[in-house]
C-alpha cells in the first residue's frame, strides 16, 4: 500500500537519521530504550519521537481491538508526537483497521472539540478548577463517539453534571 499524503508531508520535516533510529528502537522494552537514549545523549526531539513510537507500538494490540471507540483511540494517540503517529501509520499500512483508525485520528478525530467551553461552564455556576477539564473531556468523548451531536446535547450533559454537584 501507498502511504497517505499526510504521512509523507509529516515525515519530510524530520531528519532521515532520526526516523531510522526511531524505527530501529521502537520495539525495544521501555527501560532498554531509555538506557540507550541516555547513553547516546539524543536530543529532545529524537527522544520524543523514539519514546512516542515505542509507546504506540506497545499499544498496537489495544488499537487493534475491534470494539474500541473513537474517543478511546483518540486518547491513545493524542499524547504522541505527530512524527511518531506518521511512522506508526507507515508501519501499519498492512493492518487495515489500524491504518484506518490512525487516518481518522489524523484527519478528523483530533480536531473535534465540544461547542461549549469554560465560559459556559462558569455561567452555569460550576466552580472553576480541574472539573472543567474533566467535563470538557467528557463532552469531547461524547462528540467523538457520536453520543452528543449538538450543542443542545452538550447542554443536557452539563445539566446532569450540575444536578450531581
Amino acid at each position: 500500500q501507498v502511504a497517505p499524503e499526510w504521512v509523507k508531508q509529516q515525515l519530510q520535516s524530520e531528519p532521515l537519521w532520526r526516523l531510522y533510529w526511531a524505527l530501529f528502537v521502537c520495539r525495544m522494552p521501555a527501560d532498554a530504550l531509555q538506557a540507550l537514549e541516555e547513553r547516546l545523549l539524543w536530543d529532545k526531539a529524537t527522544n520524543r519521537l523514539a519514546m512516542d513510537l515505542q509507546t504506540l507500538e506497545s499499544s498496537r494490540h489495544l488499537l487493534a481491538e475491534p470494539t474500541l471507540r473513537p474517543s478511546q483511540i483518540t486518547r491513545l494517540l493524542e499524547k504522541a508526537d505527530l512524527g511518531a503517529i506518521a511512522l506508526f501509520q507507515l508501519t501499519s499500512l498492512e493492518e487495515s483497521l489500524l491504518s484506518e483508525r490512525v487516518y481518522h485520528y489524523q484527519n478528523e478525530w483530533r480536531h473535534i472539540r465540544p461547542e461549549i467551553g469554560g465560559a459556559e461552564l462558569r455561567a452555569k455556576g460550576i466552580p472553576q478548577g480541574p472539573i472543567y477539564a474533566q467535563i470538557l473531556e467528557q463532552l469531547r468523548d461524547l462528540r467523538l463517539d457520536g453520543l452528543a451531536k449538538s450543542r443542545e446535547d452538550e447542554e443536557n450533559v452539563i445539566e446532569q453534571i450540575v444536578k450531581k454537584l
